[in-house]
């Protein structure tokens, strides 16, 4: 609850607990990774994912553990010099989130990406990185939030999506801006 999130949503989306009439054989699985403030301060069901060989973590990570993915396909959809954005992106981005579903895996669970930004006078400059490699599938939700204030917000994220031959990636995205006023 310290984050915004009720507990009862949390334990769905961990998969501890039923949706609302739900049986627990009947729970659906989501992995979440949580972003705050450009921090990555959790990713749920990562050893379950690894079984499957699904590589579900926080850029950060990925860059340290899986640099030869990361260089490969990291700039290749949306290049750096591609727009101003991009260009600041490239520059300030410490986290975000990386997928990468090897070749003929259906990933078992839905991923979702929970990006917050918490503190004021602030901006959010996530990167997601999602890798379908030849015959594979994924799911995955993105959310982006902040709390309602008088005041503008900057949210520069960079989404790039790399579907092999045959891959299917399935993306959403869901905002929640201050929507401003008229002064801005």
């Amino acid at each position: 609850e310290k984050l915004g999130i009720p507990l009862r949503e949390v334990a769905i989306l961990e998969g501890v607990e039923p949706p609302p009439g739900g049986e627990p054989s009947e729970q659906r699985k989501i992995a979440v990774d949580a972003v705050f403030d450009s921090v990555s301060v959790a990713t749920t069901f990562q050893k379950e994912l690894k079984k499957a060989g699904v590589i579900f973590m926080p850029i950060s990570e990925a860059i340290r553990e899986h640099p030869e993915l990361v260089r490969k396909y990291l700039g290749s959809v949306v290049p750096t010099s591609d727009n101003f954005f991009a260009t600041l992106n490239s520059a300030v981005f410490s986290d975000g989130s990386f997928v990468y579903v090897p070749p003929g895996v259906r990933c078992p669970m839905e991923l979702s990406t929970y990006f917050r930004i918490n503190e004021r006078n602030t901006g959010q400059f996530e990167r997601t990185l999602i890798i379908a490699d030849k015959g594979s599938y994924v799911s995955y939700l993105e959310g982006c939030t902040a709390p309602q204030r008088d005041e503008n917000q900057l949210h520069a994220a960079v989404v790039e999506l790399v579907a092999l031959d045959d891959a299917e990636i399935k993306y959403s995205t869901v905002q929640n801006w201050y929507p401003g006023n008229s002064e801005g």
